[in-house]
């Protein structure tokens, strides 16, 4: 199997704690089944049995039904974890973990762009606002070869799965690869989910446009796209200070960067079963994707470095909250305040509990904590209004506020203090903010 390009060691090495928000499922051997021997009575046995005790029969009937039921169950979370709803839990290859430990790779991977291509190419990639560099050369090509594919039948049903939500179906697309002309999963076991799903239709689309054909004739493109993000986002100085400051650890990092993905950004994290090892999936935006005329370079530089932040500190702030579930709840209970849902969201999900308002408000505030130790005052003067528009924009409207008191409670903590330690003070910080 080939292993994904672009890896350089950080020289981070840790062990392969659980963290408290995951669920430690466990599933059984792999070949666990059920077999129910469903012998015929006699016509001797019948005749008892509707005699003594018709009711008897039907008990059996309903234990086994129940035990069928609760087999196949089993078998299925054993084959696909996810049926759980805990898609993180799954089986590594131990070959990828140890080539893997200790690595960051930024790529543009084959399957994830085919995904990106087909939303680009439906109605709503073509008249929607999507981000798209429209006059970049390589957005150019990929009309220019696809759209004549508009019309296959999987544009359709990624355009329907993209309106409902983005961030699982390219989950599922980053954890299968092209083996030859078909798709096999990569290293992450039986993941599931929508590429599973629809797997015979991606290869089939793959062939008639000659798909691989075109990402092998951009090869070079890609390697210079991820040649420039990985010299102006320092992705290592990032990992080392959210484990300086949080308790949370992972054993490698993945970076997805797609040209067509515009602003749209999610991480996933993925744990092996057996051994615990934790990687970390990030989809996120390129640099460019946050120059304009009016953004001096080094803003510029920082807002890219903000974009990827607040979703790598996601995997250190949730798991530090899971710790005060209950007690967020209690100290933020008129979410509405915090969190007034913009127009163009869906206001039954967005952020709709204090628990996800929280730390939405803490990974981008925690993001302005990192940046103030590195950049000079004029520079990170001007992020903090960036940030703070772009938060107020998405609705967080006490964001102002929480970061100017979240500054002056970090800068007065004790010697040796992480963000981690602070969460007490945090909550009664919230607290006085209601």
């Amino acid at each position: 199997m080939r292993w994904p390009t672009g890896s350089d060691p950080v020289g981070l090495f840790w062990g392969n704690g659980l963290t408290n928000n995951e669920n430690k499922a466990h599933y059984g051997d792999r070949n666990a089944g059920c077999r129910l021997n469903l012998l015929p009575l006699s016509r001797g046995q019948r005749d008892h049995a509707d005699g003594s005790d018709a009711g008897m029969r039907r008990r059996w009937d309903l234990i086994i039904v129940v035990a069928v039921v609760v087999g196949l169950l089993v078998v299925a979370a054993v084959r696909m974890p996810s049926l759980w709803g805990d898609r993180s839990a799954l089986r590594m290859d131990p070959a990828y973990m140890q080539h893997q430990k200790g690595q960051i790779v930024v790529e543009v991977p084959e399957l994830y762009e085919l995904l990106n291509i087909l939303v680009a190419i439906s109605p709503t990639g073509q008249t929607g606002p999507g981000g798209y560099p429209r006059e970049h050369s390589y957005y150019k090509a990929v009309m220019d070869w696809f759209l004549p594919f508009r019309d296959h039948p999987l544009v359709s049903v990624v355009e329907k799965q993209f309106n409902n939500g983005y961030g699982g179906m390219r989950g599922s697309c980053f954890a299968y690869r092209f083996e030859g002309d078909g798709i096999v999963p990569s290293y992450y076991g039986e993941y599931g989910g929508f590429c599973e799903e629809h797997r015979r239709e991606f290869e089939k689309f793959a062939r008639e446009s000659k798909f691989r054909e075109f990402y092998q004739q951009n090869e070079a493109f890609y390697a210079e796209w991820v040649r420039t993000y990985r010299e102006r986002v320092d992705l290592g100085g990032m990992w080392r200070w959210l484990e300086t400051e949080f308790p949370a650890r992972s054993d490698s990092m993945r970076v997805a960067v797609s040209p067509l993905s515009g602003g749209s950004h999610n991480t996933v994290g993925y744990r092996d079963l057996a051994s615990g090892y934790r990687e970390i999936v990030m989809f996120v935006s390129h640099p460019q994707e946050y120059e304009n005329p009016n953004r001096p370079p080094a803003v510029a530089s920082a807002m890219a470095l903000s974009g990827v932040f607040t979703e790598i500190d996601h995997n250190y702030v949730n798991p530090m909250s899971d710790k005060y579930r209950a007690e967020l709840k209690a100290t933020m209970p008129k979410v509405g305040d915090w969190n007034r849902p913009p127009e163009w969201a869906n206001a039954e999900s967005y952020y709709n509990s204090a628990y996800a308002t929280f730390n939405e408000y803490l990974t981008w505030a925690a993001f302005l904590v990192y940046a103030a130790e590195r950049y000079d005052a004029p520079t990170f003067e001007q992020v903090t209004k960036e940030h703070v528009r772009v938060m107020e924009y998405r609705g967080f409207v006490k964001y102002d506020e929480f970061q100017r008191r979240l500054m002056a409670l970090y800068q007065e903590r004790n010697s040796g203090e992480t963000l981690a330690d602070l969460y007490p003070q945090l909550l009664e910080m919230v607290r006085g903010m209601n």
